[in-house]
């Protein structure tokens, strides 16, 4: 029988594992980014002797689990990676799965990490979009809207760009690390948040800040983020 639509309840199925923290790393370049991922996740009530991350587009340069074997196969016509383990992970425990790979930025696909309009003179503008399954273009993961968890992540860039953002708040204040590079490291660990969620972005802007208090008190500094040739009297209205 044919199918009316793309995608119905059933196809959804639910995950295999919880998934608890990732810690990542960003090395952004012009043309590609180095993304070292730390995926902490755990078994449910059955062993698990293997699990599939989605992965789109990606280079893969290494994958591995702390304190066992496993292989891995890339099926890139599928968009998954099925990673078996020699030993089934038993019931109940929690383990991690580091990987390395090299995500581009684009200029005509709107998901993932692609590139933005760029100031003249400044290094290139590049922004994810992860909705609705574009963070599997950034790294492996388990891309569903199910999969919420805490995350740890650390940019590293050009010193050029007057803004490196992410989820989260600053842990690690922006600091030069040589070569014409700097790094920086925010934490979202209060509200695990979904994958489509998440966003980073290296760019050249003009910030606008403003307090901005609650009812009960709670206050927040609000950042809006500009072209830098933008007019400032029109901005701060």
């Amino acid at each position: 029988m044919k199918r009316m639509f793309k995608y119905y309840p059933e196809d959804f199925k639910d995950l295999p594992v919880k998934v608890i923290h990732m810690d990542l790393v960003f090395d952004v370049y012009d043309t590609y980014t180095n993304v070292k991922s730390k995926l902490r996740i755990k078994s449910l009530k059955l062993p698990l002797s293997k699990i599939e991350l989605n992965a789109k587009n990606l280079e893969i340069l290494s994958i591995s689990v702390d304190n066992g074997e496993t292989n891995y196969e890339y099926r890139k016509d599928e968009n998954i990676i099925i990673i078996n383990f020699q030993n089934p992970v038993p019931p109940d425990t929690e383990f991690v799965i580091n990987t390395e790979t090299i995500c581009k930025p684009t200029k005509n696909i709107l998901e993932g990490l692609y590139y933005d309009e760029t100031p003249q003179g400044a290094p290139p503008q590049q922004i994810t979009q992860c909705q609705q399954w574009g963070f599997q273009r950034i790294v492996p993961c388990f891309d569903d809207m199910m999969a919420k968890c805490t995350y740890t992540t650390t940019i590293i860039a050009d010193e050029r760009y007057t803004n490196l953002i992410t989820n989260g708040d600053i842990v690690e204040e922006r600091h030069s690390i040589g070569g014409g590079r700097d790094r920086i490291k925010y934490a979202n660990l209060i509200t695990p948040m979904a994958p489509y969620l998440f966003f980073l972005g290296v760019g050249t802007y003009s910030t606008y800040t403003r307090e901005v208090e609650y009812p009960d008190g709670h206050k927040f500094m609000l950042e809006l983020l500009v072209p830098p040739d933008s007019v400032k009297e029109i901005v701060e209205k």
